[in-house]
C-alpha cells in the first residue's frame, strides 16, 4: 500500500447467535446476522470511499476469512485478528498495518451506523494538521475511530478489564496525556450495542436506508403514548424539543459550566445521565487546562466559551431547546427525585424558577448550619445561589436576558429578577455540594466571608472588586501585610553594629526565610459561592 492515508475495520463474522447477542431479544439471531453483515458492508464502503487503495478489515474468528471475503469489494485486504482481548486485537492490527504502510491510519469499528466519509476525512484532516491522535468518542463511553499519524500499538495498553466498559475513552484519554501527545476528538455518535441504541438510531433521519428494516421499522412506541427514543437523546443534537405534547414530560436541558473539574467531572456526568436520561445535557468549559472537556465529551454535549459563569450557562441556555433551563455545578450531586418535583413545581404557571435544598458532602455543625440557613434564605428572601442548582422557564430566562455577564453574584441577581416576575420555590430534593473548599478556608471563617462579600454587592461595590476579593480569600487568612511592613521598618531605622558591638559598623542583615500561612498560598482552593 502506497497511499498516505489508510482505513483498519476491526469486524466480526456475522454468526447467528455470536453477534448482536444484547439484541437478539428484540430481533432475533438470524436478524442480528443480518444486522452485522450490513453494518460490515458500510462500514467498509465508507472506509473504501476515503482510503480506496489501503482499506483493511481485520476479522473475528480467524476462520472467518470465506464470510468476510463475500461481504467486501475486490482490493480490500483481509487479516485475522490476533490477542486474547479487544486492546490485543488492535494493537496486534495496526501492527500487520504498518508493516506495509507508513502514512496517516484511522481505526473504526461497525457498531456505529452513523459513521460516515466526512468523520474519517476529518480524522485525517486533524492527523496531518499536526494533531498526534484522534479519537472518536462513542455514547456509552468508548470510541468508534482511533487515529495515529504513526505506529503505536502502545495507544491501546489500558487495563484490560476496561475493555467492554464505560471508562475506554477516558482511560485511552489518560494514556495519551501521559506520553505528551496532542489528542483531537470527533463528534460524539452512538453505537449498536442494545434494543434502546436500536431504537434511539431507528429515530434517526440519516440513519442508511439499508439499515432501518433490519432495526425494526417504525419506532416502537412505549404504553404512555411517548416514542422511547425520546427518553434517551442522542449527544450531538439532544432529544428535548420546546413544543411537547400533552401528557409528556415536560422538556429539561441540564446546563453544567466546567473550568478544570477533570477529577469529578465523568461521574458527575454520569449521574445525570443515568438519573435523568430524558433531558438534554449540555456542559459549557471556559476553557480547561486539563483534560475536562475531554473526558465531558464522550457523555454529554460540549461546548466552548470564554471563561465566566455567566457567560458560559448563558451560551449553554443559547444552545438548547428545551423550555426549562436547569444549571447544575460540575461538583454538585443532585437528588434523584429532582427532575419529578422540577416538573411538579413548574405545573403552577405561576412559578417562574427556584431552586434545590442545599447539602454538603461531610457533616459538621458549621456545614450543617450553612445548608440550613442557606436552604431558608432562597426559600423566604428569594436568593437562589449555583450550588442550590437553579431551574428557570426559558421564556422568563430570555425576557431577562439571562444571567448578567458580571464577574461575581450573577445567580444572586437573577434570583432577585426571577423573583420580580413570579413565584420561585425551593424544593425538598437535594443539591450536595462539594465542602472541600470550606475545609481548606474554615467554615465559620467562609461563612462570615460570604456574607461580607454579599453585603458589599448590596451596597453597590463593583462586582469586579468583590471578585478579587473573593478570589483572595477571607483576609484574616492572609499575611499581616502592614505588621510585616513595620517590622522592615523597624529593621531598616535600627542602629547597626559589628560584630564586637562597635556603633558605625554595618553588621550584615539577617536572612529572614519569609512563609505565607497555608491558607494564603497561591494554590490554595478557590473560594466557594455555597455560602452566599
Amino acid at each position: 500500500m502506497t497511499d498516505e492515508r489508510a482505513v483498519l475495520v476491526m469486524a466480526k463474522a456475522p454468526r447467528p447467535g455470536l453477534v448482536k447477542t444484547r439484541l437478539a431479544p428484540m430481533l432475533g439471531d438470524d436478524r442480528c446476522a443480518s444486522l452485522q453483515s450490513a453494518l460490515i458492508t458500510r462500514a467498509v464502503a465508507v472506509a473504501t470511499s476515503v482510503a480506496p487503495r489501503a482499506t483493511v478489515v481485520a476479522f473475528d474468528p480467524s476462520d472467518a476469512r470465506d464470510e468476510l471475503a463475500g461481504l467486501v469489494p475486490r482490493g480490500v485486504e483481509l487479516v485475522p485478528q490476533c490477542g486474547v482481548h479487544l486492546g490485543e486485537r488492535l494493537a496486534a492490527a495496526v501492527t500487520d498495518v504498518y508493516a506495509v504502510h507508513q502514512g496517516l491510519l484511522a481505526v473504526v469499528g461497525t457498531d456505529i451506523p452513523l459513521l460516515g466519509a466526512r468523520h474519517l476525512r476529518d480524522a485525517f484532516a486533524a492527523l496531518a494538521g499536526g494533531d498526534d491522535v484522534v479519537l472518536g468518542p462513542a455514547y456509552d463511553g468508548g470510541y468508534y475511530l482511533a487515529g495515529m499519524n504513526r505506529p503505536m500499538p502502545s495507544l491501546f495498553d489500558i487495563a484490560p478489564q476496561l475493555w467492554g466498559g464505560p471508562d475506554v475513552l477516558a482511560a485511552t484519554v489518560a494514556r495519551v496525556e501521559a506520553d505528551g501527545l496532542r489528542c483531537r476528538l470527533l463528534e460524539v455518535l452512538r453505537d449498536l450495542d442494545t434494543p434502546e441504541d436500536a431504537v434511539a438510531l431507528a429515530a434517526e433521519p440519516t440513519l442508511p436506508s439499508a439499515l432501518r428494516p433490519l432495526l425494526g421499522g417504525p419506532v416502537a412506541v412505549s404504553p404512555g403514548g411517548s416514542s422511547m427514543a425520546n427518553r434517551e437523546p442522542t449527544i450531538t443534537g439532544g432529544a428535548s424539543s420546546s413544543h411537547c405534547r400533552p401528557g409528556d414530560p415536560l422538556p429539561v436541558a441540564i446546563v453544567v459550566p466546567t473550568l478544570n473539574e477533570a477529577e469529578g467531572i465523568v461521574a458527575a456526568l454520569r449521574q445525570l445521565r443515568r438519573d435523568f436520561p430524558d433531558c438534554e445535557l449540555v456542559v459549557v468549559d471556559g476553557g480547561s487546562s486539563d483534560a475536562t472537556a475531554t473526558l465531558a465529551a464522550c457523555h454529554a454535549r460540549v461546548l466552548h466559551s470564554p471563561p465566566g459563569r455567566a457567560v458560559q450557562m448563558n451560551a449553554g441556555a443559547s444552545a438548547t431547546t428545551a423550555p426549562v433551563l436547569w444549571f447544575v455545578h460540575a461538583d454538585c450531586r443532585i437528588d434523584p427525585k429532582a427532575l419529578d418535583q422540577v416538573r411538579a413545581a413548574l405545573a403552577d404557571p405561576a412559578v417562574v424558577g427556584g431552586g434545590l435544598s442545599l447539602r454538603f458532602d461531610r457533616r459538621s455543625v458549621g456545614l450543617g448550619y450553612l445548608a440550613w440557613s442557606s436552604t431558608k434564605r432562597a426559600r423566604h428572601l428569594h436568593q437562589v445561589f449555583g450550588d442550590q442548582a437553579m431551574f428557570v422557564r426559558r421564556d422568563a430566562f430570555e425576557m431577562l436576558g439571562g444571567f448578567p455577564e458580571i464577574a461575581i453574584m450573577e445567580d444572586l441577581e437573577l434570583s432577585r429578577r426571577l423573583a420580580r416576575r413570579g413565584r420561585l420555590v425551593v424544593l425538598r430534593a437535594t443539591s450536595t455540594a462539594s465542602s472541600r473548599r470550606f475545609v481548606a478556608h474554615g467554615t465559620w471563617s467562609m461563612i462570615v466571608f460570604m456574607q461580607a462579600l454579599k453585603a458589599c454587592y448590596f451596597f453597590g461595590v463593583a462586582p469586579e472588586k468583590i471578585c478579587r476579593l473573593y478570589r483572595a480569600g477571607p483576609p484574616w487568612k492572609r499575611p499581616l501585610r502592614r505588621t510585616r511592613r513595620r517590622q522592615r521598618r523597624q529593621r531598616s531605622t535600627r542602629p547597626a553594629v559589628s560584630g564586637w558591638g562597635d556603633p558605625g559598623v554595618a553588621a550584615p542583615r539577617p536572612q529572614i526565610e519569609r512563609t505565607r500561612p497555608e491558607a494564603a498560598r497561591s494554590d490554595r482552593a478557590p473560594v466557594p459561592d455555597e455560602a452566599r
